[in-house]
C-alpha cells in the first residue's frame, strides 16, 4: 500500500483493506475507493460518457500533468509532492493550452486544443455527431 493512498484513507481502514476480507460496493464507496456507482451492465456506458466529458472538457495536455502527479505524489513524501506539485502548476499557467482555456472561457466557447479531433471518437463511439 503507498503512503499516498494510506493518507487518503487513514490507517484504520488501510488495515482493514489488508485484511483480505471482502466489502460491499457501499463500504468501498465510503472508503473513497469507488469513483461512481452504475447500475449493472451501464459500466461501458458510463465509462465512455466519462471519458468523452474528459475530452471535450479537460485539455490533453492537463490530463497527462494531473495523471503524471498522481503517480509521482504515490512514490513521494508530502513536501515533496506539494513542491512537485507547485512546479507542475507553474508550467501550466505559462502554457500556451492554459492561455487557450482562458480565452475559451471569457469568449464563452470550447476551448481549441490540437488534440481535440483526435479525442473526438468517444462521440462516435457513444452514436453523438462530433460538436
Amino acid at each position: 500500500m503507498t503512503g499516498a493512498r494510506l493518507r487518503l484513507i487513514g490507517a484504520s481502514r488501510a488495515t482493514e483493506l489488508l485484511s483480505g476480507r471482502t466489502f460491499l460496493t457501499d463500504e468501498a464507496a465510503s472508503f473513497g475507493l469507488i469513483h461512481r456507482i452504475v447500475p449493472d451492465g451501464q459500466a461501458l456506458p458510463a465509462a465512455l460518457e466519462y471519458a468523452a466529458d474528459l475530452a471535450a472538457n479537460c485539455s490533453p495536455a492537463s490530463i497527462k500533468t494531473m495523471k503524471a502527479q498522481l503517480r509521482a505524489a504515490a512514490r513521494e513524501d508530502v513536501l515533496t509532492s506539494i513542491a512537485n506539485g507547485l512546479e507542475l502548476e507553474r508550467q501550466a499557467l505559462a502554457s500556451d493550452d492554459f492561455a487557450e482555456g482562458v480565452r475559451s472561457f471569457v469568449e464563452r466557447r470550447p476551448p481549441r486544443s490540437p488534440r481535440r479531433t483526435e479525442l473526438s471518437g468517444f462521440d462516435a463511439l457513444l452514436g453523438r455527431g462530433v460538436g
